[in-house]
């Protein structure tokens, strides 16, 4: 399993995306709900 944590700014410029992203195989990562709790 590997885990990504991400933050950046979307296009809007205003609104900044932070979380966390998980991946099976280390090139398709999904994101994490919103809470950020993974549950195995």
């Amino acid at each position: 399993m590997y885990y990504l944590y991400y933050a950046g700014i979307p296009t809007d410029k205003r609104t900044e995306q932070i979380g966390l992203a998980v991946s099976e195989d280390g090139v398709h990562f999904d994101r994490v709900n919103s809470t950020g709790l993974i549950l195995p």
